[in-house]
């Protein structure tokens, strides 16, 4: 089996985007919360809405963020250009590397 090797400038890239995607998801769920506490705050001392909001609000922005890190990290890492290749497939977005190199 080969190893896939990418260069470091890829990787980096893939980096940052992580890190910015926990960042935003941190910074939602800080102003949810602090939104919250600020319009309800005696919901804040009950278990259940902390549970609530644990269980259901934190994955819901994780699943988001998370989300869109994963299709630009695929879209980097395969090293598609512009908003019309990423919106092709892999089989057609090949063709078209093709023709363009035979023209």
């Amino acid at each position: 089996m080969t190893p896939i090797i990418t260069p470091a400038h890829v990787t980096s890239e893939l980096f940052l985007i992580g890190f910015v995607a926990t960042f935003l998801t941190a910074a939602t769920v800080w102003v949810l919360w602090y939104v919250h506490e600020t319009n309800f705050p005696d919901d804040i001392k009950d278990p259940g809405f902390f549970l609530t909001f644990i269980i259901v609000v934190v994955p819901f922005v994780m699943l988001i963020y998370f989300g869109l890190d994963a299709i630009i990290d695929d879209t980097v890492a395969t090293g598609a250009v512009g908003r019309r290749s990423c919106l092709l497939g892999s089989r057609r977005r090949s063709q078209l590397w093709q023709l363009s190199i035979s023209a």
